[in-house]
């Protein structure tokens, strides 16, 4: 095959990305795909990040062969090329007219002048040539290194997506928009419109039903809209021929809305793919033709980096004040109220971390009894209450625990979970709401290496294979082998006296969620979360071992004795 000259390269080259852009327009998830990447080479333009993604999927980075060689990473043998476009510059001057004319054409005494500065000249785009370049991915570099190298956010950015991150988040785009001008207020408007920005006044409105997971991703489409679309930018459009049609507008500012998201790891591509999807149905007769789609697009390329450090800087700072309030008002206060031994009522207030056994004071000391929580912060409410005596002493032991197991973790130079959780924190974790975390507690379908599976198998179906029942006076105990097909889990399960009936409708298996709601040990802990959650699996007990039955063996059976045969 013919070797290609630099004319029919770049010809090729823009054939193959307006191919690109045009199946971009119509298919929304090839969209998406390309707006990741354009968050992923935000350094190149938006003709070369089209070019990259239409010759090499899922590339990471791309440099030259030598600048490759340069950080001591080879490009493996017979690797093909991505090719890009490179600017192609030419020393121009002005002559009389103010035509510009390149260099070889002035003459000698032109050129004296030009070195001169008496005549003005300058490095001057003349075209575009066909550069080869190649994706990290193409090299000997080993794979773990590639986040070093790209690092895709900054490194002490700590985003995860809980509750909290998302409120701090929100404020982070908040308080950007107010240092802009731009107003925010939530409403009830008649729309199935979430928000909108009013160029006019300045200002977005959000719809006050958002959820906590909607109202940062709508402020984040409302703030693209006023970046790009306020009355200066509007206006410049219009001198400009521009094409200000809502839907292109819209178009934009979920397209920035979603590579800011991307950067900044707030998970929105579901929404947006349904958005452009939508878009893109409704809205036929506003394709853009190449050139008018790669300067919309380089808009929001430009925008969204921009947008994207501001939320970076914004939250990091936000951070580092909470962490530092944290530092100090790190405390857990709460009341006990309680009757001393002539039977009056009294009350403390308790304020932790402190090394004081305050509480097993008043039990052994002054005889304390009858004793009720009140007043913790909003966090733990579900533990205000009455309680026994040993209930509120394990809370005490919870939280001198948090101090203890810190300074033991500091001296020793490890980084406990303690580090990383405020006292509330550590508290809440000690008794937990979430099934989950119960059964994370209560060692819920953990494995022979004790490692907890409940939250991959809580909506898999699990069999029940082989048990032993252990009856006690008012309930039993269901020794429980229970099995998704091809692991076994070995499972405690507590539940009032069953019959022979009731049995057989485990026959065709549980949830992982349902059988954890069936133990009462799970319901107790519901009920009344002070209580101690006692780990249920069986797996050191040879005994109980010994005595497992086939299940359906087991429930066929007219009466179900505690000596059942053992299992050969």
């Amino acid at each position: 095959m013919a070797k290609l000259s630099q004319k029919e390269r770049i010809e090729q080259l823009t054939n193959e990305m307006n191919k690109s852009i045009d199946l971009f327009q119509t298919d929304p998830k090839e969209q998406i795909e390309l707006l990741e990447y354009l968050s992923r080479f935000n350094q190149y333009s938006v003709r070369n990040i089209v070019l990259i993604k239409s010759q090499y999927e899922g590339a990471v980075g791309v440099k030259s062969y030598k600048q490759h060689q340069k950080e001591g990473h080879q490009v493996r043998k017979g690797e093909k090329a991505i090719r890009i476009l490179a600017p192609k510059f030419y020393k121009q001057w002005q002559d009389e007219d103010n035509n510009w004319r390149f260099y070889n054409e002035a003459t000698k005494e032109q050129k004296q002048k030009i070195n001169s500065g008496e005549i003005k000249s300058e490095e001057r785009l003349v075209g575009y040539i066909s550069v080869p370049v190649f994706d990290l991915t193409q090299t000997d570099c080993p794979a773990e290194e590639y986040p070093n190298l790209y690092p895709n956010r900054p490194e002490n950015y700590s985003f995860n997506g809980d509750t909290e991150d998302l409120k701090c988040l929100e404020t982070a785009i908040e308080n950007i928009a107010k240092r802009e001008g731009i107003k925010i207020s939530d409403e009830t408007f008649q729309s199935a419109a979430k928000g909108y920005y009013s160029p006019s006044e300045e200002k977005i409105v959000l719809q006050n039903s958002l959820s906590e997971t909607e109202r940062p991703k709508v402020l984040l489409h409302e703030l693209a809209h006023a970046k790009m679309h306020n009355a200066d930018k509007i206006s410049e459009k219009i001198m400009n021929e521009e094409d200000i049609s809502t839907p292109i507008l819209e178009y934009q500012a979920e397209m920035t809305a979603y590579v800011v998201s991307n950067e900044i790891g707030l998970d929105t591509k579901e929404s947006s793919i349904s958005y452009l999807a939508s878009w893109q149905k409704n809205s036929k007769d506003y394709t853009l033709d190449s050139v008018n789609y790669i300067k919309a697009l380089d808009e929001v390329r430009n925008v969204s980096d921009e947008l994207s450090t501001e939320i970076f800087e914004e939250y990091q700072a936000l951070e580092q004040t909470q962490n530092k309030n944290e530092t100090i008002e790190n405390k857990l206060s709460f009341t006990i109220s309680y009757k001393d031994q002539s039977g009056n009522v009294q009350e403390e207030n308790l304020v932790y971390p402190t090394n004081e056994v305050k509480v097993n004071n008043l039990i052994y000391n002054d005889k304390a009894t009858d004793f009720e929580i009140k007043n913790l912060p909003k966090e733990l409410s579900y533990l205000n209450g009455k309680v026994t005596d040993r209930e509120v002493e394990r809370l005490e032991d919870i939280a001198i625990s948090y101090q203890e197991n810190k300074q033991y973790s500091n001296a020793l130079g490890t980084n406990s979970k303690e580090n990383n959780m405020t006292l509330v924190e550590y508290i809440k974790d000690n008794y937990p709401t979430d099934n989950i975390k119960i059964a994370e507690k209560m060692y819920f379908l953990n494995d022979e290496n004790n490692i907890n599976n409940f939250k991959e198998l809580k909506e898999e179906n699990l069999k029940p294979a082989n048990i032993y029942i252990e009856n006690k006076q008012n309930y039993q105990n269901n020794y429980l082998q229970l099995t998704d097909g091809e692991k076994i889990y070995n499972q405690k399960i507590t539940t009032t006296k069953l019959g022979t009936g009731e049995l057989k409708e485990w026959r065709n298996g549980k949830t992982g969620n349902e059988w954890l709601e069936t133990d009462m040990t799970f319901q107790i802990h519901k009920d009344k979360p002070h209580q101690f959650i006692k780990p249920t699996n069986f797996y050191e007990s040879n005994e109980v071992f010994e005595k497992l039955k086939p299940f359906n063996e087991q429930v066929e059976e007219k009466s179900i004795s505690n000596n059942s045969p053992s299992l050969k």
